[in-house]
């Protein structure tokens, strides 16, 4: 039920900007896009093929062919590996433990502090926050990430695709950003459900459609929507 991130196979590096309670989704997407490329490898090139895998049981491998399900993606994987980066901010203590990252990212030397379970899978992070936590950027996530577009060439940015989940502001921030810089993005809305299965229309939110403005329900019809149509 419902619409999930649908992974442009053309636009392979994933920028992931996570808000607050919309951390864990964008940590369970940057998990995906790296099993997916990690997958990929093994299947172009045979020399990976002796490596230890990262999913390799039946329980674990049925569970990959669910989350490509709810990702919107048929299975087998399609053959693009994708790059995460993923860029989390927070005005409470982060819920996870914190390292000092050593993936090296287009980002100002003092930003440094990262997820270290997505440092332990060699996915890059970085993290944002007004509250002065160490090695963090000082200020939003979106602003953090306007820094990290600036430091890309202008040719590459038609292979970078945005994707987000965070409060309403941080999202409408998010799609001002993929405007200005002419990239596609994907926002996880956050509403109350009352039912969860589109009954009650308790959460409609107002979404662009080709015949006009039209009242959407986050629960069936998202919560993933492209932000151009949801943030005018």
């Amino acid at each position: 039920m419902g619409v999930p991130f649908q992974v442009p196979p053309d636009r392979p590096r994933a920028l992931l900007l996570g808000g607050g309670l919309g951390i864990p989704p964008m940590i369970f997407l940057a998990r995906w896009l790296m099993q997916k490329g990690e997958r990929v490898s093994h299947a172009t090139n045979p020399s990976l093929n002796n490596r230890q895998q990262p999913i390799d049981s039946h329980e674990d491998s049925d569970r990959r062919e669910l989350v490509s399900a709810a990702l919107g993606q048929e299975t087998p994987f399609q053959a693009t590996a994708h790059e995460p980066l993923l860029l989390m901010g927070s005005e409470i203590p982060f819920p996870f433990d914190l390292c000092s990252s050593r993936i090296p990212v287009s980002l100002p030397d003092g930003v440094t502090a990262a997820m270290a379970p997505m440092e332990a899978l060699g996915i890059p992070s970085r993290l944002a926050s007004g509250r002065g936590y160490p090695g963090s950027f000082q200020g939003f996530v979106t602003e953090l990430a306007e820094l990290w577009l600036r430091t890309q060439p202008s040719s590459t940015y038609r292979e970078i695709a945005l994707y987000a989940c965070g409060p309403e502001p941080m999202l409408r921030a998010t799609a001002n950003l993929a405007r200005r810089y002419d990239l596609p993005c994907q926002v996880c809305l956050e509403e109350f459900m009352a039912c969860g299965v589109g009954a009650c229309a308790g959460c409609v939110v107002p979404v662009t459609t080709p015949t006009g403005v039209a009242m959407k329900r986050v629960c069936v019809d998202g919560p993933v929507f492209h932000a151009r149509d949801v943030f005018l």
